[in-house]
């Protein structure tokens, strides 16, 4: 996580209010486990949007969390 902010907070300083995220994108996901880590792939199965993985939604919350607290939308 400390990378993620320490990146929102760069950003932040250079001026930008406003990221484009794209958490779970279709073609990634069939090769996922890269995304976030420690929080791994969207899906427990890769490729599976059947079987989420909530490491990975808990991970992405915090990551937005960070940005609302930056004023970053």
């Amino acid at each position: 996580m400390r990378t993620r902010v320490r990146y929102l907070d760069d950003r932040r300083a250079k001026g930008f209010n406003t990221l484009i995220v794209n958490l779970v994108e279709h073609l990634f996901l069939a090769r996922s486990g890269r995304a976030m880590r420690p929080a791994g792939s969207p899906s427990r199965k890769a490729g599976d949007m059947g079987t989420p993985n909530d490491a990975y939604s808990i991970e992405a919350e915090r990551v937005l969390d960070a940005c609302a607290a930056r004023g970053i939308a």
